[in-house]
């Protein structure tokens, strides 16, 4: 789990066996843990994480703002040997988000203002990336999950614009039905589109939809359990969660 607190960090836990329980392990911190989004482990103590941007926002509101808006490189992919302590920037992509690995000695990061999957090969000796295939897709990518086919899932925004208005006004309606003074209706509330699909990971294959629509909005993660053939869709400022079954 990452923290944006002063100093970023990245928090450890082990899981218990059935996936209901979380057990605190320990606290990352380095210097290279500076704007942290996504972690995806690979071994019992090697991390690969995303860094978003190159500035903080908090430090550099401007900076951070025209980084984000002119699709600057500033995020950074981090490779981390958490025995060690031993940490290393293996590559650069604009707000870098989502990362996962894939079969084959893959790994898969988003790229958010890129709108696009960078697929790399790593490296078995040095954990460094090199990049093989560049998927565009027709959304700004948020994150990425790896189901247990191999099957990539990604999740994220089709307009920028209509996904600021809703997290700036999302609080003004009335979310819960409390009927609070002053709170507008929630059918009055702005809208934010979904876009969820997946990629095989075959050289041929492409992108296929999963979900495209503004019923369940924001979406920003996907994820499949492909023993029960569910699947999910999570969103940033939407309520609940969305669920798919997939057909045989």
């Amino acid at each position: 789990m990452v923290s944006h607190a002063e100093p970023a960090s990245i928090y450890v836990f082990k899981l218990s066996q059935d996936g209901t329980a979380a057990t605190y392990i320990r606290k990352l911190e380095h210097p290279l843990i500076q704007t942290p989004n996504s972690v995806a482990p690979i071994s019992d103590h090697e991390i690969y994480f995303t860094n978003d941007h190159q500035f903080k926002i908090r430090d550099h509101f401007l900076l951070a703002k025209l980084e984000t808006y002119l699709a600057y490189a500033g995020g950074s992919v981090v490779y981390m040997d958490t025995a060690t302590g031993d940490a290393k920037t293996v590559a650069r992509a604009g707000f870098a988000n989502g990362v996962t690995p894939l079969p084959g000695g893959r790994l898969a990061v988003a790229s958010t203002t890129g709108a696009a999957i960078y697929v790399y090969d790593i490296d078995a000796a040095t954990k460094g990336l090199a990049l093989s295939r560049t998927l565009p897709v027709p959304f700004l990518v948020d994150n990425l999950k790896t189901d247990a086919n191999g099957v990539l899932l990604a999740a994220g925004h089709p307009f920028a614009p209509a996904l600021e208005a809703v997290a700036t006004t999302n609080r003004d309606y009335d979310l819960d039905g409390s009927g609070e003074a002053g709170l507008k209706p929630e059918a009055e509330r702005l809208r934010s589109q979904s876009w969820a699909a997946e990629w095989d990971g075959n050289e041929e294959g492409k992108l296929r939809d999963l979900y495209v629509g503004s019923d369940y909005g924001c979406s920003a993660t996907a994820l499949r359990d492909v023993k029960t053939g569910w699947g999910f869709i999570l969103g940033l400022y939407e309520k609940g969660i969305m669920q798919w079954k997939d057909k045989k």
